[in-house]
């Protein structure tokens, strides 16, 4: 019983051993969820403490750096988020200019650049410059008729839903090849049958 005894201990070290090894990890793993709790903890106290004391020389003083820092983080923020704000803006413009006025000539289109309404003779928008002539000139997309997804140039199948893209063959009428199959019965019965 030596041998079975020695395999047994064997066995049992790797089960504690694998059991340390699980347990190990299970603590590392509530450590690093510790280290993220505080470090969003001491970033709220520190945005705290800088809204208090942004204005105390005495804190800002040894600090000015830091301080200088977050106000250059600030005032490119604020930059930003006012262009932001002008090409919003510019969007929704353009969206309204989009909608044809009332008086638009006949045929008129929407440019797809800035909306503005362009005449089907128009070389360029008359109110961003782009260039129509071009777009009118450029090959039209084509779309999957049975799901509407755009086709790529010369493909034979959808991308999307894998319809054929050929034109359907014409359904050919049933009449004739009914007229040829009863032809074709009437005169088998007048042959004689092998048995």
């Amino acid at each position: 019983m030596g041998l079975l005894d020695e395999a047994g201990n064997l066995f049992n070290k790797g089960v504690a051993s694998a059991q340390k090894g699980t347990r190990t990890l299970g603590i590392k793993s509530q450590i690093n969820d510790l280290n993220k709790q505080r470090e969003k903890h001491l970033t709220e106290l520190g945005a705290s403490l800088y809204e208090e004391n942004r204005n105390n020389p005495e804190v800002r003083g040894p600090r000015e750096g830091i301080f200088a820092a977050i106000e250059s983080v600030d005032a490119q923020k604020a930059n930003l988020e006012a262009e932001l704000a002008t090409i919003e803006q510019q969007a929704q413009e353009a969206k309204q200019a989009q909608q044809a006025p009332a008086g638009a000539p006949m045929g008129a289109f929407p440019c797809p650049t800035c909306g503005r309404p362009s005449l089907p003779e128009d070389v360029f928008c008359p109110g961003c410059g782009t260039n129509l002539a071009a777009l009118k000139a450029a090959p039209a997309v084509k779309f999957c008729s049975g799901c509407g997804a755009p086709l790529n140039e010369g493909a034979a199948f959808c991308n999307n839903c894998g319809m054929s893209t050929a034109p359907a063959a014409p359904v050919a009428d049933a009449a004739p090849v009914a007229a040829v199959a009863e032809a074709a019965a009437v005169a088998d019965e007048g042959t004689p049958k092998e048995s």
